[in-house]
């Protein structure tokens, strides 16, 4: 069953105004927190999948280990990437967050990091190191990297 999308207008078209930035100039990081279940994900999903962009989902599982995760995110995002049928090279998200900015310095990417509070708890280095490679590569590439989670205070430093 497909579920309508009322609404969101303003949300959808401040989030593609923001891709436009993106293609015109270089890379922006936007943070969308808010209550769970209010849309975030659907909102995300509804604006970029199937895009002319290459879109990247990355959801941290806390339930899984890092590195189900990352070899979750690989296969959902492979073909994406034009890597399908390749292992997975990282081993750690800070290093998926860097291989991805490399790319993104030739290739324009959405990547979505859903529920990015669970990264403090495996892989607290990760929030550093993001800062480290987003300070030193934004200007050179072209990412639009959308934080989403529930826990706002999470998203404090950034």
């Amino acid at each position: 069953m497909v579920f309508p999308f009322y609404d969101r207008c303003d949300e959808s078209e401040w989030l593609r105004e923001n891709l436009y930035q993106v293609l015109s100039d270089c890379s922006r990081m936007l943070v969308i927190t808010g209550r769970r279940r209010i849309g975030k994900t659907t909102l995300v999903n509804h604006v970029f999948d199937g895009g002319s962009v290459p879109y990247l989902f990355l959801y941290v599982n806390k339930e899984m280990l890092p590195l189900g995760n990352l070899r979750a995110f690989w296969e959902d995002n492979a073909e994406a990437l034009k890597l399908k049928g390749l292992e997975a090279g990282a081993n750690s998200f800070a290093a998926l967050f860097e291989f991805l900015m490399q790319r993104a310095e030739t290739e324009p990417m959405v990547l979505v990091i859903d529920e990015f509070q669970n990264l403090e708890s495996l892989e607290p280095s990760f929030f550093g190191q993001l800062q480290k490679f987003w300070d030193r590569s934004r200007k050179k590439t072209k990412m639009l990297l959308i934080l989403t989670g529930s826990a706002a205070s999470i998203f404090d430093g950034f």
